[in-house]
């Protein structure tokens, strides 16, 4: 995500612009969001928060790229960027 690839940076699950989420999202893989998410985002992968997007959660992932909306606590094991 942020320089060489990594075996985390393979991003197995989408949430789509148009598509709402409420629950808890786990997964071995990463999580793009774009649309909208209430709960929760656990991934061992690397998780990306959308320019449109609109995150009502905790998150935590291995690096964490935020361009949207977020309300909640994020916890990166990796990087965190805050792009919004």
């Amino acid at each position: 995500m942020f320089k060489r690839s990594k075996p985390t940076d393979k991003i197995e699950t989408i949430i789509g612009t148009g598509v709402s989420f409420s629950g808890e999202l786990t997964t071995e893989g990463g999580v793009r969001v774009e649309g909208t998410l209430n709960g929760a985002v656990r991934a061992k992968g690397n998780v990306i928060i959308g320019k449109e997007a609109r995150v009502t959660a905790d998150i935590s992932g291995n690096d964490v790229l935020v361009s949207g909306h977020v309300k909640g606590n994020v916890e990166a094991q990796g990087q965190l960027a805050i792009l919004a």
